[in-house]
């Protein structure tokens, strides 16, 4: 009989960054929804009468939630295939720790920054370096 646990070859570490990164695309994927639901009511002109403008404004919140969304489906198949401990899910996951290093900076370099956008912005950060430094150091 071997004492050895079932998951001793797993790394907690890279256990702890498939969750996260799941986590991550969930919120990417809710974000990217929330924006392309408002765009999507807003062409309908509820106000009435402002229908150009409104549909200006819609097309821009539609091309910031499209990335969002995109990102999130990025961000879920990248968590799988970490905690599968496949060579694509490391692929992605670097991926998405450079686009989340990217939006990280660029919430914390938005004028008029507020507690959320700097908070936002330093989890986007953390995540981005924490995956590229793990990923280096667990390389097969």
């Amino acid at each position: 009989m071997s004492n050895i646990p079932p998951c001793a070859g797993k790394s907690v570490a890279v256990t702890v960054l498939g969750l996260l990164t799941l986590v991550l695309g969930c919120g990417y994927v809710v974000m990217g929804s929330i924006l392309l639901g408002a765009a999507a009511d807003m062409a309908n002109d509820p106000a009435g009468g402002w229908a150009p403008l409104l549909q200006v404004f819609a097309g821009l919140i539609a091309v910031l939630g499209i990335p969002f969304l995109l990102q999130g489906v990025l961000g879920l198949l990248a968590g799988l295939g970490v905690l599968l401990r496949k060579s694509w899910g490391r692929l992605l996951t670097f991926l998405l720790a450079i686009l989340a290093i990217l939006w990280g900076l660029a919430f914390l370099g938005t004028a008029g920054q507020d507690g959320s956008s700097i908070a936002l912005g330093a989890t986007q950060l953390l995540y981005g370096i924490f995956a590229i430094i793990l990923l280096f150091a667990k390389r097969r």
